[in-house]
């Protein structure tokens, strides 16, 4: 391998003027070589003064942008509202006919009534700590031995 390549050989780079195989050399050794990558930046720099200048160069940019078409997108079925509103409307229909909504109303009345014939845990918790309070002996309450 060459310790490094020479300004016309990177000129010839930059032009193009290189087979692909001396092409991937002169990549692979950009990578690990900082001379020859200060000298390609300097090839770089030359071509780009022999480039042409642009004039008017915002009429190219509104020509450009003014060609290219807005791109029109279809919305796609699914998310079209009035489809959305018929299988809402759809499911509904199922699952009334089908008596869903009547074994729901079914099943919450029968939890209302199981709870409503059940005390609150609170009450109950409180009874449990009254009788407790009930059995302890006079003593343990601080209250007066029974002589």
């Amino acid at each position: 391998m060459i310790d490094h390549f020479n300004k016309q050989q990177w000129l010839n780079y930059v032009t193009d003027q290189v087979s692909d195989t001396d092409r991937l050399e002169y990549e692979e050794h950009l990578y690990t070589c900082e001379q020859c990558l200060l000298t390609y930046t300097q090839c770089v720099e030359e071509m780009t003064s022999t480039l042409p200048v642009i004039e008017n160069e915002e009429d190219i940019s509104k020509q450009v942008m003014n060609s290219i078409q807005p791109k029109e997108t279809k919305q796609k079925l699914i998310h079209k509202p009035l489809f959305q509103y018929v299988v809402a409307a759809s499911i509904t229909m199922v699952l009334m006919t089908s008596g869903v909504f009547q074994q729901v109303a079914m099943q919450q009345d029968q939890f209302e009534h199981e709870t409503q014939d059940k005390p609150p845990v609170s009450q109950e918790l409180t009874n449990k700590i009254s009788d407790f309070l009930n059995d302890l002996p006079t003593n343990l309450r601080g209250g007066q031995k029974d002589e």
